[in-house]
């Protein structure tokens, strides 16, 4: 009896094992590439992959650091990685240059774009309007910058009369500080940055696009519509990990911020910590998504975000812009409320 009992125990524990290597083996590779630099508001992503939050949904995920929207926008397209987060402009302007959907959005990341035009006190940019015939300076992709002939429509601007300065993303900031153009483009998680370096938030101009008009969707993760065709399940399963990570994150951001110093030990977690607090209550989750839940879609605001970023940049409106958005692979509405 004693023999049939720990040769049963054998067999189970045999199959056990087994089956945890199965399990292992059957994740489905993803890889995702992001719109910048691993930041504060980037760290669920990462602690979904370091912590087992996207295997425990049976997938193995990649998750690359971008250098701007628009670049990131090309690579998904071009079937480059499956899935990427980007701003929705970026993609919106993207379909409609294509003439078709080919590109959809599957989570709403970003309640609204955390956009915005920085200056800083005494430069002679006190008010939009003075921004006409000044040097901004920004990357070429930068999501900012792309969406700026928005920004300057609603805000009596001449897009024209600007003069673009292409700086890398490490240089934005020291050729504003050292004065050589009047403003930059950028998140406003910028702000954070400029206190590192001295700039006290009392002698550093931000207009927010949000604020100014331009309360439009921000950034969204996106895939082709090929991909999600062929792998629905994938799809969802990645999404439920998105919604636990952003979760956790919130209710522990050192814990999701201390993962992304191990995938960067350069990085400062003081200040990585701030830039998601701000991003958060900026982008992330405003009062509307705290009450109502991530990823909640209202279709006229997504069309008045469609219509807005193809007037601004004078393009054929996409037939059907609702085509634009696929809730379906969401998780749950119980998975994607706010945690309390």
């Amino acid at each position: 009896m004693h023999f049939a009992t720990s040769s049963m125990t054998k067999l189970l524990v045999a199959g056990m094992l087994l089956s945890a290597a199965n399990a292992v083996h059957a994740q489905t590779a993803m890889k995702m590439v992001l719109d910048w630099n691993i930041e504060g508001q980037h760290s669920p992503y990462a602690l979904a992959v370091d912590s087992g939050i996207f295997a425990k949904h049976g997938l193995s995920v990649t998750v690359d650091r971008g250098s701007s929207s628009g670049d990131t926008v090309t690579k998904v397209a071009a079937g480059t990685y499956d899935v990427g987060l980007a701003d929705l402009g970026s993609i919106i302007a993207f379909n409609a240059k294509q003439g078709g959907i080919k590109l959809i959005t599957i989570f709403q990341a970003y309640d609204q774009a955390p956009s915005s035009i920085m200056s800083i006190k005494g430069y002679g940019v006190a008010t939009p309007a003075d921004l006409n015939g000044k040097k901004i300076a920004a990357p070429v992709g930068d999501s900012s910058r792309v969406m700026f002939p928005l920004f300057a429509k609603a805000n009596n601007v001449d897009a024209a009369s600007i003069q673009w300065v292409d700086v890398t993303a490490a240089l934005r900031r020291a050729v504003l500080m050292q004065h050589q153009v009047d403003a930059i483009s950028g998140q406003t998680s910028e702000v954070i940055t400029f206190r590192t370096l001295g700039v006290k938030d009392a002698d550093l101009i931000v207009f927010r696009y949000s604020d100014l008009g331009v309360k439009i969707y921000g950034h969204a993760i996106f895939t082709t519509p090929e991909y999600a065709a062929s792998h629905q399940n994938e799809l969802k399963q990645f999404l439920a990990a998105v919604a636990e990570a952003w979760k956790a994150t919130i209710k522990d951001p050192k814990a999701s911020i201390a993962v992304i110093k191990k995938w960067n030990p350069l990085i400062d977690e003081a200040i990585e910590l701030q830039r998601l607090d701000l991003m958060l209550h900026d982008a992330i989750a405003p009062p509307d998504v705290v009450k109502n839940g991530f990823s909640k879609v209202d279709p006229a605001r997504l069309k008045y975000t469609v219509d807005s970023v193809t007037l601004a940049f004078n393009l054929p409106t996409v037939a059907n812009a609702t085509e634009l958005w696929h809730p379906e692979f969401l998780p749950p509405a119980s998975e994607l409320q706010y945690p309390k």
